[in-house]
């Protein structure tokens, strides 16, 4: 497995994307993509990079924001996220909080999962992240 890693300022359109893909191609309900934050700041990024192209699937994205990850998981709920949150919490022995938006769950809208997610960082880590819209 080799995860894709994209520049941050991708990311929006990326979600946009993703979700077009979804209203063109598939009517089920069962179509659902999680966004993640993750902060590492235990040393290498480079080497936290490489564990997660390594651990997750070929259809996730990562972005990077100096110590802080955003993760894409395609057809993956939030039980899944969470799952994903907490094994890579217990390869570098740090405990996160919720910081995961969900597709529909939490909205149907690039700028809204956006936004939500910003406010669990904002509440959780005390800063902001800057998206592009």
């Amino acid at each position: 497995m080799a995860a894709v890693h994209f520049p941050v300022n991708s990311l929006y359109s990326l979600i946009k994307h993703h979700i077009g893909l979804k209203k063109r191609f598939d009517t089920s309900d069962e179509v659902e993509f999680s966004i993640l934050f993750f902060e590492y700041t235990g040393g290498d990024q480079k080497m936290i990079v490489q564990v997660f192209k390594k651990v997750l699937r070929d259809s996730d994205a990562i972005f990077t924001m100096g110590d802080d990850f955003i993760l894409l998981l395609p057809y993956t709920d939030w039980n899944g996220a969470k799952k994903v949150l907490e094994g890579l919490e217990v390869f570098v022995e740090k405990h996160d909080v919720d910081t995961i938006v969900s597709y529909p769950d939490d909205s149907v809208d690039a700028r809204e999962l956006l936004m939500m997610l910003n406010q669990k960082v904002e509440k959780h880590f005390d800063k902001t992240i800057n998206f592009t819209f």
